[in-house]
This record gives C-alpha cells, sequence and structure tokens, in this order.
C-alpha cells in the first residue's frame, strides 16, 4: 500500500470492527421491526375482538347466555317470615340449572318484581347467583301471548287475613295480625335454632306437629313438655316417631345443658349476630 492508503493489518482491523457491528446491530434492527410489526398485528386483532363482542353485544344481548336457562314463571306464591314481612315466591316449570332441577326461587319484594317486569305466566330467564342461588334475570317480553297475569302484592295475609302495611320508604310488605299462625311458627324455629337457643332435635317438623296438636302456643310452652306429651298418635304420619325420639331425647338432658346463657336470648330478641357477641362480655 502506499502511504495514502491502508496496509492489509489495517484493513483486516477494519473488516473485523465492521463485522463486530454488523453482528450486535443488524439483529437488533431486525427484532425492533418485528416487534413492531407483531404489536401492530396484536393492536388490530384487539380491535377485531371488540367489534366481534359489540356486535354481538347489540345483536344478541337478550339471548340466553352461558348458565342461564329459559322457563315458564306459573305462579307467584306468598311466605310470611316470623317479623311479618311478606316474600313473595316464584313457582316455575322445573328446569335443570348448572346440575340443579330448580321449581321455585324468591323473588325479594314487591320493588324487585316491578324492576323485572315480571307477569304470571312469563316465559323468564333464570340463572344461579354465585353459582348457588338460583334467580331470574329477566322476563322475555317478546314472547308473551296476552295471557299472562299482572302481580300484585296481597292487600292482606294469606295465612291469617289481618291487613298487610308498606311503611314509608321500605321495600318490605308486613302483616299486621298479632296472632298470625306463620309468624308463630317462623318465631318458633328461630328461638330453637343453632344460633339461638340451639335446642337440639326440635326443627321444624316437630314444631309443626306441636302447633297442629295445640301442645304448644308460644315459646314457654315448649319448657312445660313432658315425655307423655310426646307420644303423639299420628296414624300414618311418619314425624311421629320424629317427636317420641326428640322427647326422649330432650328428657335425658341433664339440667344444666337445658339451660342456655343470656346472649343466646338476646340474639333471638334481636336476632343480630353482634349482640349475642357482645352479650357474653355483660
Amino acid at each position: 500500500m502506499n502511504k495514502n492508503g491502508f496496509t492489509l493489518v489495517e484493513l483486516l482491523a477494519v473488516l473485523v470492527i465492521m463485522g463486530i457491528i454488523m453482528t450486535i446491530a443488524v439483529p437488533s434492527v431486525f427484532k425492533i421491526s418485528s416487534n413492531m410489526k407483531v404489536r401492530y398485528f396484536c393492536e388490530k386483532v384487539s380491535d377485531i375482538e371488540k367489534a366481534a363482542l359489540q356486535y354481538a353485544q347489540d345483536n344478541y344481548g337478550d339471548q340466553v347466555q352461558e348458565g342461564e336457562e329459559e322457563t315458564i314463571l306459573k305462579d307467584i306464591e306468598f311466605q310470611v317470615g316470623r317479623t311479618g314481612v311478606i316474600t313473595p315466591l316464584a313457582i316455575l316449570e322445573p328446569v335443570r340449572v348448572a346440575g340443579s332441577l330448580i321449581s321455585k326461587t324468591t323473588l325479594h319484594n314487591e320493588d324487585f318484581v316491578k324492576e323485572k317486569g315480571l307477569k304470571i305466566g312469563d316465559r323468564v330467564i333464570i340463572q344461579k347467583a354465585g353459582d348457588v342461588i338460583p334467580e331470574i334475570v329477566r322476563a322475555v317480553v317478546e314472547k308473551r301471548d296476552g295471557t299472562e297475569k299482572e302481580f300484585v302484592m296481597p292487600t292482606h295475609c294469606p295465612v291469617c287475613g289481618a291487613e298487610t302495611v308498606r311503611e314509608e320508604g321500605e321495600s318490605a310488605v308486613r302483616c299486621t295480625g298479632i296472632e298470625c299462625p306463620a309468624k308463630l311458627f317462623r318465631n318458633l324455629v328461630h328461638f330453637v335454632s343453632r344460633e339461638a337457643m340451639n335446642i337440639d332435635g326440635l326443627g321444624e317438623n316437630i314444631i309443626g306437629i306441636l302447633l297442629e296438636k295445640k301442645m304448644i302456643s308460644n315459646i314457654a310452652d315448649i319448657y312445660d313438655l313432658k315425655f307423655e306429651d310426646m307420644e303423639v298418635p299420628c296414624p300414618g304420619d311418619p314425624r311421629a316417631y320424629c317427636v317420641k325420639q326428640y322427647g326422649e331425647s330432650y328428657m335425658q338432658l341433664p339440667p344444666e345443658e337445658k339451660r342456655k346463657p343470656h346472649h343466646d336470648f338476646i340474639y333471638f330478641s334481636v336476632d343480630e349476630p353482634y349482640t349475642k357477641f357482645k352479650g357474653r362480655y355483660y
């Protein structure tokens, strides 16, 4: 080489350096380009998915979704609770939802029914709330044929016939009957429950028999029952054995086990778990 050119060693050094630069830089350039293409592709896919979801919602939003089933609201009955609250109960054409056969479900209160726009005879969509409790999602309005009946809350208790009342600001309709059998039954069931007095073996069936046979008419009567009272003649009624069995087990309990702490009674009276917790310390 002349004095103005590169020597062989210098030329080789330049080539090596360029090779190193190309080895490092070129893949990075291709990587950036590739990443940009992938990102652009993902954005386009996301846009397509959003468009597809919006189209489905606009055109098929009223169709049955996964986990929902369609059935018929055959009737609406009423349950009276221990405080007199009257709850509408939906009677459904039995349908299997998430593995369970559903034939009834609560409608909570008058406002719930009106909000859903339900009528007796409607075809309705039901699902399991939290995969546990069945609930009516909506009425299939487009399938109405004119035979459906409007829902009306009762003006008198369906059990005792006393007038019902709905206080201003409340959603609950209540029975005003002082001696309503339904309220008495529910109060007794609540009184003997595990959370309250925890009277083992005394459940709804036995309480029902004791009330039918007029062996009890209030809570105090439970503690006046004698073993011979438990031998209830109920021909053909399998519940009679349960009553006798309860009597035998309860009468064998020592007196100290029949007594309950005062906080259990407070819980029954007020029906608040906090009062039971707090009552232990007073």
